[in-house]
């Protein structure tokens, strides 16, 4: 959903030079199909950055995603790397979703479980911010 947000209403482009081969091992066992979105992922920069040092670094396609997860990747789409912070990866990238009128809730978290129908309203939201 992100790769095809990324290429089609942002119409950006991949580095196709970025070396992702880091998280080859995670993505391995999946189809084809998806081990591509996977690299474009990386290639986008959004997933797979700090590989070993990230929550964010390994795919784990088959699991529910967080609103912090999906929120950092969605502010990473939207402003790179501006709101990264070590000491708790999502804490500055929800708060500027929510600044922007993105998300309406970040209050846990970790706890809140996102579904692609809220997935698909923030990424309306972001093109109307």
């Amino acid at each position: 959903m992100v790769v095809q947000y990324l290429a089609n209403i942002l119409e950006q482009h991949p580095d196709t030079t970025k070396d992702c081969s880091a998280f080859s091992a995670s993505i391995q066992n999946e189809s084809a199909e998806l081990q591509a979105y996977m690299r474009a992922a990386c290639q986008y920069n959004v997933m797979g950055i700090h590989f070993d040092t990230s929550p964010l670094s390994d795919f784990m396609p088959n699991q529910i995603v967080s609103r912090a997860e999906f929120g950092t990747v969605l502010s990473r789409i939207l402003r790179g790397d501006t709101y990264n912070d070590s000491e708790v990866y999502y804490r500055q990238h929800l708060q500027a979703l929510k600044e922007h009128g993105i998300l309406t809730q970040i209050d846990q978290p970790l706890e809140r479980k996102e579904l692609r129908k809220r997935a698909w309203l923030m990424l309306m939201r972001s093109t109307q911010s």
